[in-house]
């Protein structure tokens, strides 16, 4: 065998004799393989966004510093209370008055725990206008 080696030239020559042989041809392949481990549990995820209407209204007549709640109104916060049972933002106000009447101006304040929020409506005058919307956000917590 060492004697043919040394005749021979090239590697070409060399595969030959350690037994190579030229590729074949294609196959389809083979069945799947079993299913790996489990990978790591990824991040988490934005909070799915919750949107509602609240409506706070009242057939009363509305006095000055007065609170409206869910069909009522006084002076008494707690009277005219609702409760968010999560976390959320308010973004809109839409505040009207029952008819032109008065020129006087007119403000609706969202507040929260009590305390008046950055979202507030004005009709500047009541014999003009008697609906406003504002927007916003203040968190609701």
């Amino acid at each position: 065998m060492i004697k043919e080696i040394d005749e021979i030239k090239g590697i070409k020559a060399i595969k030959a004799i350690l037994g190579y042989k030229a590729p074949g041809p294609s196959w389809p392949p083979g069945p799947q393989g079993d299913q790996g481990p489990q990978g790591e549990q990824g991040s988490q995820g934005e909070a799915a966004l919750r949107e509602f209407l609240l409506v706070f209204s009242s057939n009363d007549g509305i006095n000055n510093n007065n609170f409206i709640g869910v069909c009522r109104t006084s002076n008494d916060f707690l009277q005219n209370t609702i409760v968010v049972p999560f976390d959320c933002k308010a973004k809109k106000l839409i505040f009207s008055i029952r008819e032109l009447l008065n020129a006087f101006t007119y403000t609706g304040t969202l507040y929260i725990n009590n305390v008046a929020s950055s979202l507030v409506a004005t009709i500047a005058d009541g014999s003009v206008s008697f609906y406003v919307e504002a927007l916003g956000r203040c968190c609701i917590k």
